[in-house]
């Protein structure tokens, strides 16, 4: 089953901070312009945390990359954004999500915007990446980061349980969006917007990304990646 929201298509977000409202939606290709500038806003530390090396602002806007970024492929992949009404920066945070080579697994990563940080941004991105993943027939969705990202794993381990893999280095979240009764979290969101936030490292990283550290392409990204349909 493709990946399609099962919310509406343009959903509110509260920040329970100062009370402004976020939106979230599935990206689209006239955002383009709006994600290089949402690229121009994050810190060195943001994106070596995101890409678990630096790269380079000229390399993450390519117009070749951000049109893959931008053009959803549903039988493989769900990009979701955080938006406020903002004219120079429109877009605070992208949740992005795709199948594994086990069909019903998929990897996640998200990011958020320096000056948008424990906002609750992070966690309404994920609790939304997860019923996407429900929705499309999926039982797993795991999320890897460093194990320096205290934050975001406060925030996953909300969601799901997580485990230290030694070789290489990392901790994954495994956050089981199986079963009938599956609901994630309206409570746990809450929580984890009220108690976590997103901040500065707050990234996960898939594992295809870790063992090809001199690309650019986030999870998503690369269309010579085979997936299951």
């Amino acid at each position: 089953m493709d990946f399609q929201p099962d919310f509406p298509a343009e959903t509110r977000l509260a920040c329970p901070r100062d009370g402004s409202v976020i939106f979230i939606r599935a990206i689209r290709p006239d955002d383009e312009h709006a994600m290089v500038h949402f690229h121009e806003a994050l810190s060195e530390r943001s994106v070596a945390m995101r890409y678990f090396h630096y790269a380079g602002l000229h390399q993450r806007v390519a117009h070749e990359r951000l049109q893959r970024v931008c053009t959803i492929d549903a039988a493989r992949e769900m990009v979701l954004v955080a938006t406020v009404v903002d004219e120079h920066l429109p877009i605070v945070g992208v949740g992005r999500m795709r199948r594994l080579e086990r069909a019903d697994h998929a990897e996640a990563a998200i990011i958020v915007a320096d000056a948008h940080h424990r906002r609750g941004i992070g966690s309404g991105l994920l609790h939304r990446l997860t019923r996407v993943a429900h929705h499309a027939g999926l039982t797993t969705v795991v999320l890897t980061m460093l194990p320096g990202n205290q934050e975001m794993q406060g925030l996953c381990k909300r969601f799901g349980r997580l485990e230290f893999d030694p070789l290489e280095g990392v901790v994954r979240a495994f956050v089981d969006v199986s079963g009938p009764h599956f609901a994630p979290a309206d409570g746990a969101s809450a929580e984890a917007r009220r108690r976590v936030g997103i901040g500065a490292g707050d990234i996960a990283e898939g594992a295809e990304r870790r063992r090809d550290r001199g690309r650019t392409d986030a999870p998503g990204d690369d269309p010579k990646v085979a997936w299951p349909s």
